[in-house]
């Protein structure tokens, strides 16, 4: 799945990149009222450790991706000012192996996968006097649901779970873009979270242990510079 979105979006880039270079004498088109925007994003990042040994993680080694493919588009109700939705596909998978002090090691892998909606207001704020070149903000509410699987096993020992996630929040999105011909436009931003509500439930295979539920509330507002969203929009 994951290499299927990113030869998909690199298809898209490669085509809208062709169309945009070949009429870049054109005049880039101005935000204005009564106008809007669709777009396309993708994001990917990946983490991985061995031989950590601290407090409350101790690892032989650790292996985690995560890959977002992000649509949406907003309507202009007055100049550099949209209101628009924004919908998510979120893929996390991890695999890692633990070390215990007595007996054989936890070998674990999990795979969650998950929608969010985010309707949302942007604010652009044009540099310079070509109106190619433009910055905005975007807040808006968030709401997210996800599934998936969890499987550890312990030497002769193997556990499964259905995992089922709920998130609430309020997020915040700086951003830019590049305005390359008529509403064409290379855009960039980071996701940051500001107030995040999850809930997790943990389900076992075996109907003689109780489900395990996790809430959390947390606020952020750290950017991230390696989980960048890149993508194309365009303006009509």
């Amino acid at each position: 799945m994951n290499r299927f979105l990113s030869f998909l979006l690199l298809i898209l880039l490669s085509f809208f990149s062709n169309q945009a270079i070949a009429q870049f004498d054109e005049a880039p088109k101005k935000l204005e009222k009564n106008t809007g925007y669709v777009g396309l994003l993708f994001s990917y990042s990946q983490n991985s450790k061995e031989n950590s040994k601290v407090l409350l993680d101790n690892v032989k080694y650790s292996k985690s991706s995560s890959t977002s493919v992000n649509t949406g588009g907003g309507y202009f109700f007055k100049e550099n000012f949209a209101v628009g939705m924004g919908v998510t596909y979120d893929s996390n998978l991890s695999e890692a192996e633990s070390i215990n002090t007595f007996g054989p090691n936890t070998l674990s892998d999990s795979e969650v996968f998950s929608w969010f909606f985010n309707p949302f207001i942007r604010n652009y704020f044009p540099i310079g006097q070509t109106n190619q070149f433009y910055i905005f903000t975007q807040t808006g509410l968030e709401y997210g649901f996800g599934n998936g699987t969890e499987t550890a096993e312990t030497g002769n020992s193997k556990e499964d779970y259905d995992i089922s996630e709920r998130s609430y929040g309020i997020a915040f999105t700086p951003g830019m873009i590049f305005l390359v011909k008529q509403g064409f436009a290379f855009e960039l931003n980071v996701g940051v979270v500001g107030i995040e509500r999850t809930e997790k439930k943990k389900i076992s295979s075996d109907p003689d242990v109780l489900p395990e539920i996790q809430n959390s509330t947390k606020a952020n507002l750290n950017i991230n510079l390696l989980q960048l969203n890149l993508g194309l929009s365009y303006y009509f």
